[in-house]
Formats: structure tokens, C-alpha cells, sequence
């Protein structure tokens, strides 16, 4: 019986039927002759075959456990990477993944705040404690790629910048002076550059993601046309994911003019990383809002199809010429001085955006979790959703925790599969979605493109930034000269069966290219073979 992701999701598919004996018994109890029974063969459950590459998928886990690692992340991280011209699903994960032999065993995180629970003085018998427990439990078991939301920040400018483009209330060409700050019905609200970016033209104000350039669109759009895209781009429905559990995004039910300015870069608003890469990979695939799915096909043991998926169109967002301006706008921000430059991938262009935003929720000074506002006459108290502390808002201190993510396709001229990974919670280093998610996207776009047969192209620049500079490795011994060659992506020979090494090809200062290179290390014993002069062999 399935209870859990895609086993719960097909588990009419997955089940069978069960087989069974029908024996006869004489009046006594006694069991009749064999002539009188029958035997029901089990029918067996069907197999399904998924979407997911696990190649891909180890690539993704790889490069969410080395950003918690470093970023000692509190709340998770998940990562999805989607085929954005059919919409399947070729990696899905998150950050310390339960065991799934022993489910009902909480991981090291989720266990550390039941302690600190008990440190608080709660009794671990008492119903606070066990509350949290199961809270913990839930959320370790959910997928938070699908279930969960959160605030996307800068990510979202990539929409609100489609919106703009498409309605053509903007051009290339014109500019916009960011002072720091725009006020707008008597609120200041802050560019995240707070000195000013200064004068910025539109593909400029995308790329440093200028919040004041984005409040000037909002304005230009208006409230009605933005909320008939939010609708468009699919973010007031789920995305259809065969999966259980699905969440969905919370958008204010009735947005001000004062709304739409913040909305328009991306926050006080929450959407789940599954409507979030769906959306954008729209942009990247020409225009097509697709259903994004887990299983290819159902097939019975014999191999025979019951089912196999076809891509599902739900609407067209925006005009393919739009796409192509979006894309390339972005991917001359990675490879140029943009904000997402560190998702750049040598040999591949890639259209990318980060975001960073804020928390805003209160949280219980005495187990950390969520307040919840309740009225009380006319007061407004906050009590804790888990261990039931109640205060006074002064008592429920703000949130200062962030969410990072960064969201990206490639190659930008030809679109293949979309990245996208949120970090929720990070505590270490500096947090923002350049450094918390961006490297970590490039990452699995480096190793998960050429494993996809996507070829790369390097431009010259490129090439001439590939290639190593020789070290000097006289005198070292062969032991430290070996590793430090094998760490700077190199290969080498040795000649002779000395200690130490007595010279070298090529020279020190050379340069070589990464990868295919190889220095040949001479040794005291081995002698060092006169140079030749290499022939000319052009046109032979």
C-alpha cells in the first residue's frame, strides 16, 4: 500500500491484485479433496518507468549537500532540473534526505530542536514536545520541491521583464536613474544597492537586478494586466506534478497599486520552486507553460505500454520573440558582470537570475517556530504554533533569516533543461543567491549538460582562460609534484627513478591546457633529453 510520492500517487497501478485459495471443508472442518479447491493466480502490480536521469540526479544532490555544508544551512535546501521542451522532471531533491529504512528517525537537524526543547524545561512526555515531533517528522518526510513555498525574490524579475516586454511598455534602449530608493504613496522603498545604481538601460536593470527599474514596470503594467500574467504564467493554480501533496502560491486576494510595486521584484509574495521553474522554463522553451511530470510510461512485466506520457501544453505565456530577448539579456549577464555571473559555465551560454529575500514571519522565542497572530478583544497576541508560548508581538521577534536561490537554462540559444535551487535559511558566509545557490546551479549545469550530449562551444577567450600555467616543480620531490599537478587538472609522465625532480617539459611558465596536458618531470636518475626542433608538418 503505497503512502509516500510516487508509490501513493500510482498505487492503483502499483498494487495488483491479490491471489488466493478456495478450499472445501466437509461439515466437520475437515478439509475435502484436492479436486474440490481452487488456486486464484496474483496478478502483479505495473512497473513505472521515471523521468528521472540518475546521473543527473546524483550531480544535484552532490551540489545541495556542498551548500548546506557551507552555508550551515537550518531549513533545507531542494533542487529541481527540468527538460523545458517537454516538461519531465530529470532530477528532484532535497538537502538531508530521510532513511528510508527507518522513516520514523529523525534527521541530525530535526533533532537538535527537540533538544533544545527539553533544554527550554518542556517535558518529553508532554504535548508540546510531541506536537513538534510529529511537525519535525512531517516536514523531514515532505518534498519541499513541491509541498512547501517561499518568497522568490530576484528570480521572479525574469516574469515581471517577460510581462514588460510583451505589453511593450519598455524598450531596450531607455533608461532609468536609480537614486537608491523610490517612493511610491508615501512609502520609501530600497533598491538593494542603496547608494543608487545610477542611470541604467532596461537589459542593465535586469541584470544588476535594479528594484527601482522594476517598481517603474510594475507602474507600466498596472495591477489588472500583472494579475491576468500571474494567472498565465500558472502561478494562481498547482502545475499538475504527479505527485501527492502538491502546494500552491499566496498572492494577496485583492493587490493595491503599493502591492504590485514590491511584487513586481519578487517580494511578499510566496510560490512553490515547482511553479517557479515551470514558469521560467516557458520563457526558455519559446513560450509554452507545459504540465511538468515523474513517469515517462507504465508498463506490465511482459513490457507491454498501459500508459505512456505524452507532453501536455497548457497555454502559451508570452512570444517567442520575447523569449529570445529575455534569454539573451540574462546570458549576457552571466557571462558579462551581472549579478548571476557566478552560474557562468565555460563553453556553454546560460541565461540565469538570482534572487535573495527575506523571512518575515515571527518566530517563538522558545522553540523557533512559527507565531500565528490571534485576536484577542482588540489586541493582536502571537502564540506558537508548536509549543503554544504566547506573547505580545515584541515577544515574537521578526524574522532575519533569507532564503537564496538561483534559477537557470541553458544553452541561452537553444534551450535544454532549466536549474533551479532554493536554499532556505543559510547562516554562514555571505547570503545572497550569487554566492548561496548561483555556483552551486552552474555546477550541475557543467557536469549535467555534456552527460546530456550537449556539446560545448568555446569561444576563444575561453579556450586562452582554459589553458594552466606551468609551475616550476625543480627540486620537489616527486611525491608533492605529482599531486600538485593531478590537483591543477593536469597529467604527467615521469622519467628516471630518482627522488626528486631535476627538470621539466614544458618549462615553468608555459601554459597548457586544462585536462588534455601532461608534464613530463626528469629526474636525477633519469637524464634530460636535448630539445628537438619539432617539424613542420602543416598541410601533411
Amino acid at each position: 500500500e503505497g503512502l509516500y510520492g510516487l508509490e501513493l500517487q500510482y498505487d492503483e497501478y502499483l498494487s495488483g491484485v491479490d491471489g488466493y485459495y478456495i478450499k472445501a471443508r466437509d461439515s466437520y472442518g475437515n478439509e475435502m479433496p484436492f479436486e474440490y479447491s481452487s488456486y486464484i493466480d496474483a496478478i502483479d502490480g505495473y512497473n513505472l518507468t521515471t523521468t528521472i536521469d540518475s546521473t543527473v540526479q546524483s550531480f544535484l544532490e552532490e551540489e545541495l549537500a556542498a551548500t548546506v555544508e557551507k552555508h550551515n544551512v537550518t531549513n533545507r535546501a531542494c533542487g529541481i532540473v527540468m527538460d523545458v521542451n517537454t516538461g519531465a522532471i530529470l532530477a528532484m531533491a532535497v538537502s538531508s534526505p530521510f532513511d528510508l529504512n527507518d522513516p520514523w528517525q529523525l534527521d541530525d537537524t530535526s533533532q537538535l530542536r527537540l533538544e533544545k526543547l527539553v533544554e527550554e524545561g518542556f517535558d518529553e512526555k508532554s504535548d508540546e514536545y510531541n506536537d513538534l515531533s510529529r511537525e519535525l517528522l512531517t516536514t523531514m518526510w515532505s518534498n519541499k520541491a513541491v509541498t512547501e513555498s517561499y518568497i522568490p525574490g530576484s528570480t521572479f524579475k525574469i516574469i515581471t521583464s517577460s510581462m514588460a516586454l510583451e505589453e511593450k511598455v519598455v524598450s531596450l534602449t531607455e533608461s532609468v536613474n536609480c537614486p537608491g530608493h523610490k517612493t511610491l504613496f508615501g512609502h520609501t522603498i530600497h533598491c538593494h544597492e542603496t547608494r543608487g545604481h545610477g542611470a541604467l538601460s532596461f537589459p542593465q536593470g535586469l541584470q544588476q537586478s535594479c528594484n527601482v527599474w522594476f517598481m517603474t514596470l510594475g507602474e507600466r503594467i498596472g495591477v489588472e494586466r500583472y494579475q491576468d500574467y500571474v494567472e498565465i504564467f500558472g502561478y494562481n493554480d498547482k502545475t499538475g506534478i504527479d505527485l501527492p501533496g502538491e502546494g500552491n502560491s499566496i498572492f494577496a486576494s485583492e493587490m493595491t497599486a503599493l502591492d504590485l510595486a514590491i511584487y513586481a521584484f519578487g517580494q511578499n509574495f510566496t510560490v512553490t520552486p515547482i511553479q517557479q521553474i515551470t514558469a521560467v522554463s516557458s520563457v526558455a522553451n519559446g513560450g509554452q507553460l507545459l504540465t511538468p511530470y515523474l513517469v515517462e510510461k507504465i508498463t506490465d512485466n511482459a513490457g507491454n505500454v498501459i500508459f505512456a506520457h505524452e507532453v501536455e501544453q497548457k497555454r502559451e505565456t508570452i512570444s517567442e520573440e520575447t523569449c529570445k530577448i529575455i534569454s539573451q539579456i540574462l546570458e549576457e549577464g552571466v557571462s558579462g558582470n551581472g549579478g548571476a555571473k557566478n552560474a557562468y559555465v565555460a563553453g556553454y551560454r546560460v541565461a540565469a537570475k538570482t534572487g535573495t529575500s527575506e523571512k518575515k514571519e515571527r518566530e517563538c522565542p522558545k522553540c523557533g517556530s512559527t507565531g500565528v497572530p490571534q485576536t484577542v478583544g482588540e489586541r493582536v497576541q502571537y502564540v506558537c504554533s508548536i509549543c503554544k508560548y504566547t506573547g505580545e508581538a515584541d515577544d515574537f521577534p521578526v524574522s532575519e533569516k533569507y532564503i537564496c536561490s538561483t534559477v537557470a537554462y541553458a544553452p541561452a540559444d537553444d534551450p535544454q533543461i532549466a536549474v533551479l535551487i532554493m536554499v532556505d535559511e543559510p547562516t554562514r558566509g555571505s547570503l545572497y543567491g550569487s554566492t548561496v545557490a548561483a555556483p552551486y546551479v552552474g555546477n550541475v549545469l557543467e557536469k549535467a549538460l555534456p552527460h546530456l550530449g550537449v556539446e560545448a562551444i568555446y569561444s576563444p577567450e575561453e579556450l586562452e582562460d582554459m589553458r594552466i600555467k606551468v609551475s616550476s616543480y625543480k627540486n620537489w620531490s616527486i611525491e608533492k609534484a605529482t599531486r600538485a599537478i593531478s590537483e591543477a587538472g593536469l597529467r604527467y609522465k615521469i622519467i628516471g627513478s630518482g627522488e626528486y625532480v631535476t627538470s621539466q617539459l614544458p618549462a615553468s611558465g608555459s601554459k597548457i591546457s586544462s585536462g588534455s596536458g601532461k608534464i613530463i618531470l626528469y629526474t636525477e636518475e633519469g637524464g634530460f633529453e636535448a630539445p628537438k626542433t619539432v617539424p613542420n608538418v602543416v598541410g601533411k
